[in-house]
């Protein structure tokens, strides 16, 4: 099964969910209808919580379940690098 990872959850993160056609390798069997991306370039959800996502910043887990946020100093666990800036700006505009 696939739930949403959280900072309560942080080492069952295996991936992000996506699209069979979006990704070359992912993890799921034949026939599932969940995909979930373990590497290469993926849209995802991410927030401004921990201030705003420029290109080249590693992300992390937010305590939003299944959203992701800049990585802090401190953080351990970094998930991806941020391919391209992001601002609530941005969000606004694609709503």
């Amino acid at each position: 099964s696939v739930i949403r990872a959280s900072v309560l959850n942080p080492y069952k993160f295996v991936g992000i969910v996506t699209t069979k056609d979006a990704n070359f390798l992912t993890l799921t069997s034949s026939n599932a209808n969940v995909v979930v991306a373990t590497s290469g370039e993926v849209t995802a959800y991410v927030t401004d919580t921990n201030g705003t996502i420029k290109q080249g910043d590693n992300v992390t887990i937010s305590p939003i379940k299944g959203v992701l946020m800049r990585a802090g100093p401190g953080d351990t666990q970094v998930f991806a690098t941020a391919l391209e800036d992001f601002t609530t700006t941005d969000a606004i505009r694609q709503q």
